[in-house]
């Protein structure tokens, strides 16, 4: 009953998303307010690297807080199964390409990773390498970032563990 409630609430908030109003947001800020409610363990160290002054966006704000979360929540759920205490480093650097200028956040642990033979499903749904998880997550993650005209995918960390990279088109232009 608790993974079907689970289950029923994602697809809740899910729906949700096409109702929220578009808005600017301050990356700095946003994943600032999301880390302070996770840096509550002595254990595991959550860094922010800013390599940007303003990074603003436009997106649905409540949502991509949910993505925010998700990625931290996974990666400190990694690092504590794998040996109780690690690191995180979150990277926001802004890129150029040919579509334009967009923002670049690396979310970085120093867990085990994904293994490899779950590489290809890990943002479909109803995959889970978790007992309890839904399978949700990470599809939900990819949706909102794909709304948002961003990209989101995983890589090996230069830390050891998982990397997810997210790229979002910037709402104004800076400077090099």
């Amino acid at each position: 009953i608790a993974n079907l409630t689970e289950v029923a609430n994602a697809f809740s908030s899910f729906s949700r998303f096409y109702n929220e109003e578009v808005v600017d947001v301050n990356l700095n800020d946003s994943i600032s307010e999301q880390v302070f409610f996770f840096d509550t363990n002595e254990d595991i160290i959550i860094d922010i690297r800013n390599n940007v002054a303003d990074p603003v966006v436009s997106t649905r704000k409540q949502q991509l807080s949910r993505v925010f979360v998700n990625i931290i929540q996974n990666a400190i759920e990694s690092i504590q199964n794998a040996r109780g205490g690690g690191h995180i480093l979150i990277t926001i650097d802004a890129v150029k390409r040919e579509e334009g200028l967009f923002y670049k956040l690396d979310f970085e642990d120093d867990g085990p990773g994904v293994a490899e033979e779950h590489m290809e499903r890990l943002f479909h749904p109803n995959f889970t390498a978790k007992s309890g998880g839904t399978g949700l997550g990470l599809a939900i993650c990819r949706n909102i970032i794909e709304q948002s005209q961003g990209t989101i995918s995983y890589s090996r960390s230069s830390l050891g563990g998982a990397c997810f990279t997210i790229l979002l088109p910037a709402k104004r232009s800076i400077s090099f």
